[in-house]
This record gives C-alpha cells, structure tokens and sequence, in this order.
C-alpha cells in the first residue's frame, strides 16, 4: 500500500470469518496468498491487505464478492476473455451497478466507447431502481461526470 493508507475494521465477526474463510479457500484450491493473508494481532478486526495470485475462475473467492481488503488476481489472454469471466461471475448478476461503471471503464480504455456508455447508463439505471442513498448519490454523480467528460 501507499504509505499512510489507512485499512479500516471489519464490522462484524460473521464478515471477518467470511473473508478468512475466502482467503483459506483459495489457499487450498491452490492460490498463492502473495500479500498479507492474516488477522492482524492487535484489538478489533482487522485483516491485512491481501492479493491473490494464481486464482483460477472456479475458485470461489473469483466468482464472489468478499467485502474486504482481498485482491483476487486471475490471468486471461485477452480483453475478450477477461469480459467473458467477469460475465460469469457472482458480481454480473449481483445489481450492483459499480460492476457495471468499472466494466465501462475498462471498456473505454480499449476504446469501444459504444459499449463503455451502455454500461454506465446501466450502472445509473440500477443506482436508480435501488432507491440510492444520499452516499449513492455522490457515486452516481462521479459516474454521470465522467460520462459527460468522455464523450
């Protein structure tokens, strides 16, 4: 990490034991932990910043959302296939529309603009129909931003 960045808690004992149970997983399947991996020793819940190298896209901790400081690195031969895994994953279907605004902007990035704005204006549809928050609010005005200065 950046020195100075701050990692916070985890909230609850049932998220930490999800996350733990993530990263043995993964340990088992035959990922290499190539960062981190562990509970830090000191009062709360904290895990340290992990990554994940060697994960294939059957192992779990590929196809489903932690919610931790847990970095899962798959390897793929091209763009194509690495929208092909994303498709398959948990997180494609999960409606949460930040999978669709970092899709879209990896789409950017290779220039296929056409593709890269159906898949903000599908982040901002799902923001929408999920009655966001205020928080919510803010992300979806970084999203619409961005739209604005890309195109």
């Amino acid at each position: 990490l950046v020195p100075g960045t701050q990692v916070g808690a985890i909230t609850t004992d049932k998220q930490l034991d999800t996350i733990l149970s993530h990263i043995d997983g993964a340990r088992r399947a035959g990922a290499t932990i190539a960062l981190g991996g562990s509970r830090i020793d000191r009062p709360g819940m904290y895990i340290e910043p992990t990554v994940v190298t060697g994960v294939t896209p059957d192992m779990a901790i590929a196809r489903e959302e932690v919610f931790g400081p847990v970095l899962s690195v798959l390897t793929v031969d091209s763009f194509d296939e690495a929208i092909e895994q994303l498709n398959r994953s948990i997180l494609r279907g999960s409606g949460d529309p930040t999978v669709h605004d970092h899709l879209a902007d990896v789409l950017f990035t290779q220039g296929k603009l056409k593709e890269a704005i159906s898949q903000w204006e599908r982040a901002i549809r799902e923001w929408k129909s999920n009655a966001p928050s205020e928080i919510d609010q803010v992300e979806l005005a970084k999203i619409n931003k961005r739209i604005k200065k890309r195109t």
